[in-house]
């Protein structure tokens, strides 16, 4: 039986759409049979958005991950949670490290190709890392430590650190550390975000229609080669609504959405669905509350603290994400590498909330608003019903992740 996927990570399922190949018809002698084409494997991919503001793999920086991890390779990546080793090869074949930490040396693969035909070599390397550097963007502190990239042969990189860091784990961070390649070195964000591509990946940006869809097709010259039984082709469909999500998925339309394409008790309902299948894994993420320190009254770290006891931690946990969360240990998450052993020491406490409010001198409370995605909203509002508890109204906005 042929299953569709509502929740899950590419590269798992597939539906198969035949495309005939026809031949011209001699009239002697009689003519053979005509052969079919290989069936093309297609993915169809619900977006959770309506558009990807930014494909530039150096800056973007959010959710286009689902794309930029299919088209563009990092040196190193991360193993699955709790795997050995913690980290994999990837575009370096293999590394080492000097005793004092400062020195690291990367021995890269050869025979790659990006998809414009330049080779990937060192120079690939060293460009990509200037590039994050001069740019700045998103996550480009991560090569904060590097002083100096050094390129003795056309396959080795040796970089020079200020101080001791895990570059092995830094190399595979999937904001900022797509390897791209040189020939772009004259393009700007705009033309990435036209739907172009500098990448060594499986998959070539092929189509891009803003507010509908983007098409990846296989790299035939994929320097991993290809089986025969991975997809031709993976369509991202730009819905951003949920209720379209889950319709085309009942109509068959779709073959996969995420958890932020549906809601917990849309994935529930639709695991009914003889057709349908749930895979729930483990995830890399956290959801953050970000407060503007800037301005009052969250420039007052007693305000802050404040709003911290007054969060649903146990209800949020219990009815987000079909109750399969975890408490927070801080900004990194406990999947990632560098996260925090221990998990951050607030709870729920009005009593605490409203004595750190009236210290404050906000007795009286006050009104603040937050923005927030479609599948964030049971967790919105119940921090809004909490902190009404303690005289705080908070106004819910909820607005696209991509363009807020």
């Amino acid at each position: 039986m042929r299953y569709r996927t509502a929740f899950v990570h590419l590269f798992l399922l597939l539906s198969l759409s035949l495309i005939l190949l026809v031949g011209c018809v001699p009239i002697a002698p009689p003519p053979l049979p005509v052969a079919a084409a290989a069936p093309e494997r297609i993915a169809r991919q619900a977006a959770e958005s309506t558009t990807f503001s930014d494909l530039d793999p150096a800056s973007a920086c959010v959710t286009q991950g689902w794309i930029l991890g299919n088209v563009y390779e990092t040196l190193t990546r991360y193993n699955l949670p709790g795997a050995e080793p913690f980290i994999l090869p990837g575009l370096a074949k293999e590394w080492s490290v000097s005793a004092d930490g400062m020195t690291w040396t990367f021995l890269l693969r050869q025979g790659v190709k990006f998809h414009d035909g330049t080779d990937f070599n060192a120079e690939a390397v060293k460009f990509t890392v200037e590039r994050n550097q001069t740019l700045n963007q998103c996550s480009a502190y991560i090569y904060s430590p590097v002083t100096a990239i050094e390129t003795p042969d056309a396959h080795t990189v040796v970089f020079q650190l200020s101080e001791p860091a895990a570059m092995d784990a830094i190399l595979a961070s999937v904001f900022n550390a797509w390897i791209t390649s040189p020939s772009v070195a004259d393009k700007d964000n705009a033309w990435f975000s036209a739907g172009n591509d500098a990448g060594t990946g499986p998959y070539r940006m092929a189509q891009y229609e803003p507010g509908q869809r983007m098409v990846l097709e296989r790299f035939d010259d994929y320097w991993q080669g290809w089986k025969g039984d991975e997809f031709d082709k993976i369509v991202f469909e730009l819905i951003g609504d949920m209720t379209t999500a889950e319709q085309m998925l009942r109509a068959g339309q779709l073959d996969f959405a995420t958890s932020r394409a549906l809601s917990p008790e849309q994935m529930l309902s639709l695991d009914g669905e003889e057709s349908l299948r749930l895979i729930a894994t483990v995830g890399y993420g956290n959801w953050y509350v970000f407060l503007d320190h800037r301005r009052a009254p969250t420039d007052n770290p007693l305000v802050r603290q404040a709003l911290a006891y007054s969060f649903p931690y146990d209800a949020v946990l219990a009815n987000t994400n079909l109750g399969k969360g975890s408490r927070s240990h801080g900004v990194v998450p406990v999947t990632v590498w560098g996260h925090d052993p221990e998990p951050l020491p607030y709870t729920l406490d009005l009593d605490k909330a409203r004595s750190l409010l009236t210290e404050a001198g906000y007795a009286d409370g006050f009104a603040f608003s937050m923005g927030f995605d479609p599948e964030e909203r049971p967790m919105a509002e119940l921090w809004q019903a909490e902190l009404a508890k303690i005289g705080v109204t908070l106004t819910l906005a909820q607005a696209d992740f991509m363009t807020r």
